[in-house]
């Protein structure tokens, strides 16, 4: 991690760990880690927005989800993951309805959080 990233860890201590928690297999760990840069500007944007603590950790745990649902994309269809960049396939994954089905969320509206 960049020291850039050292206000990112007081709001995600295991900010680092994510791109393990995602995979399936080897190769997803090194896909998991450029979405995570692709999550970066967005995360520290949240931070400078000056929400709640509990406001930014629901903002950053939808995070942790997208980046999640956006390696399970990659296993349903092996191609995206030689044929897009993680920016790519992020772009792609979300739309005006909101992003890819999370698996992991125990409810509706986690997932209609997450949108």
């Amino acid at each position: 991690m960049e020291n850039s990233d050292a206000e990112l860890l007081k709001y995600c201590k295991d900010l680092d760990k994510w791109p393990g928690s995602w995979s399936r297999e080897p190769e997803d760990e090194e896909y998991g880690l450029r979405i995570l840069e692709e999550f970066k500007p967005f995360m520290h944007f949240l931070i400078r927005q000056g929400l709640s603590r509990g406001t930014l950790r629901k903002h950053i745990n939808n995070l942790w989800s997208l980046g999640g649902g956006l390696i399970d994309e990659i296993h349903l269809d092996e191609s995206l993951r030689k044929k897009h960049s993680a920016k790519e396939l992020l772009a792609e994954s979300i739309d005006e309805t909101g992003g890819p089905y999370a698996p992991g969320l125990a409810s509706t509206a986690q997932q209609e959080s997450l949108d």
